[in-house]
């Protein structure tokens, strides 16, 4: 947990840099220069200060991209860092610091109903992934939202394989035995299934050939 006050973020000057120079950790100062201008920037956990009032190890960052230390590490041993994007339970969420503790959230589906970042890390036994950050892999959101959009179509194919929901409630409702029609005409007496009125016979038939429907019968 004594990561937790440590932070990260961008070099002020990243874009002219190498990737893997952008990020960088330490802890956060802000400061003024002369024109009383304020100056953000890290100084690093083995900065040297001097008694004549200089020092070493600071550089300058980009304060939009300050992102601090949650003190949490994930199923991987990395740290976890405000703004990261990690995955569990096949669902993606973001950090964020929310009032008074670390926490998930915009999950993609947002069926999970714990949203402490502590439960995730430490107590769920599959653990969490840390899998990129807001800043950088924005388009891993993107992905995400494109595959789950793939899976509702499946799950809605499969659906309609089965039937629509008003099929599916017609075949529940064609299992409760309805009683058949009874027909008197000049002396002949004919049985109709009463959902469809397709003669059923007398033999007592437990269901309509020609619709299914369960039938009841009263002698």
């Amino acid at each position: 947990m004594k990561d937790r006050y440590l932070f990260k973020a961008k070099q002020k000057n990243w874009r002219k840099l190498p990737k893997e120079q952008w990020w960088i950790t330490g802890y956060y100062i802000l400061g003024f220069n002369e024109y009383e201008e304020p100056i953000h920037m890290f100084f690093e956990p083995t900065s040297m200060f001097y008694s004549h009032g200089e020092t070493d190890g600071w550089k300058e960052i980009d304060i939009e991209t300050l992102c601090q230390c949650t003190g949490l590490k994930d199923k991987n041993g990395n740290p976890i860092w405000e703004n990261d994007i990690i995955r569990c339970k096949n669902e993606t969420a973001i950090v964020i610091w929310d009032k008074s503790g670390w926490r998930i959230n915009k999950w993609i589906k947002d069926l999970i109903w714990r949203k402490d970042l502590h439960y995730w890390a430490n107590e769920y036994e599959c653990g969490i992934e840390v899998i990129g950050n807001m800043f950088d892999n924005k388009d891993l959101l993107e992905k995400e939202t494109a595959k789950l959009a793939i899976q509702n179509l499946e799950e809605i194919q499969q659906y309609r394989e089965i039937g629509t929901v008003e099929e599916c409630q017609m075949a529940r409702d064609k299992q409760k035995a309805r009683e058949v029609k009874k027909d008197e005409y000049c002396g002949f007496v004919s049985y109709e299934c009463p959902a469809c009125g397709h003669d059923v016979g007398d033999d007592g038939m437990k269901y309509c050939k020609n619709c299914g429907q369960r039938l009841g019968w009263k002698r």
